[in-house]
């Protein structure tokens, strides 16, 4: 069969595949859960995705190093090291693998040290929270993991909400439902805080094990977290403890999470206790949920993805 010269065969964009940087699996770090999540979510709904280690241990100096090289020593002799949930469809990227993928590097990685002809950044926290202020590039796509991460991006493209989620309600539900008297604390990524109290002699749960914190939230009437986005604070609500925030110097309720749906069940400072109340039912409904809140925001993020790198994409934006 001869093909007619006057009208060629049109070249369909390629679909993209993925690429997430991120440290090693541990249970108890969320931006490793979601990193994680992340590729599992892009695989189960059809890309091609991969995680490159993310990972230098201290007695491996990079003064001598270019960005690349560290990235690659991580991925060759370290990836033994590395785990990952086995629950998860998470393979391992090579360096040949970066050519053809769109790399997703988190908010504490600046610069592009795979040099990637394709990434996009995903602000897990607020930038500079860990580590000091990271350079980005004017012109990069980055996506924020709740609104009141965007900050720091002048000059960026702002891609939208990606918001990703691992909800453990098997081992974070109500068991206790009598009395409770019990204070908790959790310090968390509040350590550095100026106003972290004394705390020798007062429960602080960090530490723990899923299923020994599950115990702990059971029977604790309140807990306050210095740590103010950790996902334990939802996880104290499914409890049945009343999950309260230890507000920020200066950060309004409004400022520390936008959204009105990010602050269900849970209560920023003692006043707004009564509220984390009345929400606490919605909170639950919303971690029900998860599951198809974690599918519309990967289908969206892979269009916009896609639209902004001329990909061709079969996902439909929602």
């Amino acid at each position: 069969m001869q093909l007619d010269n006057q009208h060629p065969a049109v070249v369909m964009p390629k679909k993209p595949s993925f690429i997430v940087y991120s440290p090693r699996y541990r249970s108890n770090s969320g931006g490793a859960i979601v990193t994680h999540k992340l590729c599992d979510l892009l695989n189960r709904a059809g890309y091609k995705a991969s995680l490159f280690p993310h990972w230098m241990p201290s007695w491996v100096s990079s003064r001598a190093m270019t960005p690349r090289s560290v990235a690659c020593l991580n991925s060759y002799l370290l990836r033994s090291l590395y785990t990952t949930n086995a629950s998860y469809q998470t393979p391992l990227a090579s360096a040949a693998d970066v050519a053809d993928s769109v790399v997703v590097y988190p908010e504490i990685i600046g610069g592009n040290p795979l040099r990637a002809k394709k990434y996009v950044r995903w602000l897990l926290h607020r930038p500079g929270f860990h580590g000091g202020r990271t350079k980005y590039q004017a012109g990069d796509l980055y996506f924020c993991y709740q609104e009141a991460f965007n900050l720091h991006c002048e000059g960026m493209i702002f891609g939208g909400i990606l918001n990703v989620a691992e909800v453990l309600l098997d081992i974070y539900r109500q068991t206790n439902y009598g009395p409770r008297t019990r204070v908790g604390y959790m310090i968390r990524k509040g350590r550095d805080r100026e106003d972290l109290p004394d705390l020798q002699r007062e429960w602080v749960l960090d530490g723990l094990d899923h299923q020994a914190l599950a115990r702990a939230f059971n029977e604790c009437q309140r807990c306050y977290f210095y740590d103010a986005y950790t996902a334990y604070a939802s996880y104290a609500a499914a409890c049945g403890c009343v999950p309260v925030i230890v507000p920020m110097q200066g950060i309004s309720k409004e400022a520390w999470v936008p959204e009105e749906g990010g602050r269900l069940g849970l209560a920023y400072g003692d006043a707004d206790i009564p509220h984390a109340l009345a929400t606490r039912a919605a909170l639950l409904e919303a971690m029900a949920r998860v599951g198809q809140q974690n599918e519309a925001s990967v289908r969206r993020f892979t269009s916009v993805v896609a639209t902004h790198f001329g990909l061709g994409n079969t996902a439909v934006a929602s």
